[in-house]
């Protein structure tokens, strides 16, 4: 009788943790040079730095199989923008950035340094991985 208790709990338990799905919210501390910079996330106003932003994620089970710790993060990248304060003097640069929760599930920091011109590549190129 032990033993087809046991066998029940090994089969139902996972079958039941397979189908939760925990929804919650990753912080992030955010800071910038110079500091009182405009902090949105997509698009909405998160206040001025320095600040923390909280980014949405799902923990999944998905079984030791296909993880070492039996979870999964599920999330997609936020755009997360500095703008410039309105009083400063002198000329800065606002800047974008995607931060993917599911890269970083524990937290972390950001830091924009609005003082740095936005660059692109000058030449582009294609690069044969074989």
């Amino acid at each position: 009788m032990n033993k087809r208790f046991n066998i029940g709990v090994a089969i139902v338990v996972p079958l039941i943790l397979a189908g939760c799905a925990t929804p919650g919210n990753v912080e992030f501390n955010v800071d910038s040079q110079p500091r009182r910079s405009i902090i949105e996330v997509n698009g909405l106003s998160q206040g001025v730095t320095p600040t923390r932003i909280s980014l949405p994620l799902t923990k999944k089970w998905v079984g030791l199989i296909h993880s070492p710790n039996g979870w999964s993060y599920v999330g997609k990248p936020q755009l997360v923008k500095a703008l410039p304060p309105p009083d400063y003097i002198g000329t800065l640069y606002s800047q974008n950035k995607y931060i993917d929760p599911t890269l970083a599930p524990e937290g972390g920091d950001v830091f924009f340094d609005l003082r740095l011109q936005n660059v692109e590549p000058l030449k582009n190129y294609s690069v044969d991985a074989r």
